[in-house]
């Protein structure tokens, strides 16, 4: 029972006891009359009583300390969730782009086929600031037997340009005509037509992404040595509790 209950029942005990003995004093009467029964406090002293009932942590579980810790705790776990997203798009692009310059570079020692296009056109991109053309060119080939249909011109990350620029490779590669592609001999169903040349987009994305994972696992470090000195500062208070 929290201090407050336990203020307003003595105050309620309290205005008994005194009606009860004012009717004991007063003469000619043998039992208190209507006008000195006991009256219950006022309704705003047991509103203001009852308030601060409900207000008083006590034993409950939800007091104002325990859901500090609780909000803390939900802060630090959201702080750990945006760093592990953080790192996994770093790593993501660094991935990616490291992929697309290492094919770039080795592309140029891949085995060759013969191929044929099968449609060559170009697709215009729109954006809200820009609009950008990107040629389509698809070819079929086989190796060893097998059929393979690809759409990559090169790897060197400029996938989409002007519309000159487009229209060009479109029209080198059109439809129905002979092409010689390299394909990579562990998965020959990577291939490209214009072989070994590493464009500075794919380098860009390999050193943003490394920079934004070496940052988002700078942060869960600092995140975690953090968590481990409040720990052990927590620690002597906790067994002090204990005891």
């Amino acid at each position: 029972m929290s201090p407050a209950w336990r203020a307003m029942r003595r105050a309620t005990s309290s205005s008994w006891a005194s009606a009860g003995m004012e009717a004991r004093e007063s003469t000619g009467a043998n039992c208190p009359s209507w006008g000195n029964l006991p009256r219950l406090p006022a309704p705003s002293l047991r509103a203001e009583a009852l308030a601060r009932w409900l207000q008083s942590p006590g034993d409950s579980s939800s007091s104002p300390g325990q859901h500090g810790g609780v909000q803390a705790r939900t802060r630090t776990m959201m702080k750990w969730l945006m760093g592990l997203a953080l790192l996994g798009i770093g790593v993501a692009l660094a991935f990616a782009g490291g992929r697309m310059v290492y094919r770039s570079k080795a592309s140029k020692d891949w085995p060759t086929a013969q191929g044929t296009v099968v449609s060559s056109r170009v697709e215009t991109l729109r954006s809200k600031r820009a609009v950008s053309f990107r040629p389509e060119v698809s070819y079929r080939y086989e190796v060893n037997g097998t059929p393979y249909t690809s759409d990559t011109v090169a790897f060197d990350g400029h996938g989409s340009g002007g519309l000159a620029d487009a229209q060009a490779v479109s029209r080198h590669y059109a439809a129905g005509a002979p092409v010689t592609l390299h394909y990579q001999p562990g998965d020959p169903s990577v291939a490209c037509l214009q072989c070994g040349d590493t464009g500075f987009v794919n380098y860009l994305v390999t050193l943003g992404g490394a920079v934004f994972a070496l940052v988002a696992a700078w942060g869960l470090v600092e995140m975690a040595r953090s968590t481990l000195r409040e720990g052990k500062r927590a620690a002597p208070q906790m067994r002090a509790k204990a005891r």
